[in-house]
């Protein structure tokens, strides 16, 4: 505000400095919660996460869907191809592509 009293700066140069401080700021703060949140994706790939928040873990932490809705597995885990496309000589089947 001085540098305005005293006119050596117009009312928009004052205007964009604060305004370009104001975005520095914004800018400051959005990269150090990126920063805390890069920190907590680390302890939470590293399997760390939980001890260092001192937290226990949620009853649920297993995959349960596949019990819960019968979910069957292919033989040794492998996966079978088959062949997407309709054979000539039978009816047409809409849902080949998806068997």
């Amino acid at each position: 505000g001085e540098q305005l009293k005293i006119g050596q700066r117009s009312l928009l140069d004052v205007l964009d400095a604060q305004n370009t401080r104001f975005n520095t700021s914004i800018v400051a703060e959005t990269a150090r919660v990126a920063a805390l949140f890069a920190e907590y994706k680390i302890l939470a790939a590293s399997g760390s996460l939980l001890k260092t928040m001192n937290a226990k873990p949620v009853g649920q932490t297993d995959a349960y869907a596949r019990n819960e809705f019968s979910v069957k597995t292919t033989p040794n885990g492998a996966y079978v191809q088959r062949d997407p496309r309709q054979k000539a000589g039978i009816p047409m089947d809409l849902l080949a592509p998806l068997q």
